[in-house]
């Protein structure tokens, strides 16, 4: 087993068998804060994407049990891939940029094609006004996270918070 640097922030492990390779995620250790971290919801969304066109890998099992490794954790098959840290592509020639972000905008319009109701995700999530959800989370989260003062974040907290259109 390796530990994969790619899988921040959730711990991400390539577990290697003489016939297949596996990625293990599991959350974190310590304390978590309220829906942050959760496994089990990424297990869910693309075990429901696997039968659709949407590349993502196979997954395996979903072990909720924290006697087994002292936390959540699913287990999926490793795909190749290249993970990009710079999104500016800077090491990369303009063909090679314009081959991957086609990739992408390709793999964005078949996950946006996917019917929630047809992959039985129609109760994932609320409908509307997620960005002003995930502002008021992300606001909640920092507040209970923040372990000391700092006035350039508690004022775009307020902004955030406050000047939001959503």
């Amino acid at each position: 087993m390796k530990s994969l640097k790619e899988g921040n922030p959730n711990p991400t492990y390539l577990v290697k068998t003489k016939t297949q390779s596996y990625v293990l995620r599991r959350k974190p250790p310590g304390k978590l804060l309220k829906s942050a971290h959760a496994v089990d919801r990424e297990y869910r969304v693309i075990t429901a994407l696997n039968n659709t066109d949407v590349p993502v890998p196979k997954t395996f099992a979903l072990c909720e049990d924290t006697e087994v490794i002292g936390t959540t954790f699913y287990l999926m098959e490793f795909m190749e891939g290249r993970v990009l840290w710079d999104a500016s592509m800077e090491d990369s020639n303009t063909a090679e940029a314009l081959g991957f972000y086609t990739s992408m905008n390709n793999t964005l319009a078949k996950l946006h094609s996917v019917d929630p109701i047809k992959v039985n995700l129609e109760s994932f999530g609320r409908p509307g006004n997620y960005v002003g959800r995930q502002v008021s989370i992300w606001s909640k989260q920092y507040v209970d996270s923040k372990t000391e003062e700092i006035g350039e974040n508690e004022q775009a907290n307020r902004l955030a918070s406050s000047e939001s259109p959503f």
